[in-house]
């Protein structure tokens, strides 16, 4: 499913280094861009080690830097990515889910936790 005001991402996919198999040359590791389209990432709130969300004292803010993408199902997104959205860049923390309906069996989105990245784009 197509998110109809979704935004774009960037998928940053790190191809090892290896041997290019026609010329038989090796080949320096590369990131590999990849575009979706359709996509959204919202928030999503930090619990504590007890299990109840996480409060600041008062005056203060807390800042999140876990999100959950929702992007089209069938998306190539794995667990070694990375995903720039809007200039900031995640690191994907587990899995990736397909969400499929139980009941009709409609392909739904794909859900993706993230985590925020300190670092460049390399």
């Amino acid at each position: 499913m197509l998110l109809p005001f979704g935004r774009p991402i960037t998928v940053h996919r790190d191809n090892p280094a290896g041997v290019d198999p026609k010329t038989g040359d090796p080949r320096p590791g590369v990131v590999e861009p990849i575009t979706v389209d359709g996509c959204a990432v919202v928030a999503v709130a930090e619990m504590s080690a007890t299990g109840s969300a996480e409060t600041s004292a008062p005056g203060r803010t807390v800042a999140s830097t876990r999100r959950i993408l929702y992007a089209p199902y069938g998306t190539d997104i794995r667990k070694e990515d990375r995903v720039e959205y809007e200039g900031v860049l995640y690191q994907v923390d587990g899995v990736p889910i397909q969400e499929r309906s139980p009941l009709s069996g409609t392909e739904g989105y794909m859900k993706v936790a993230l985590e925020v990245v300190d670092g460049p784009l390399t």
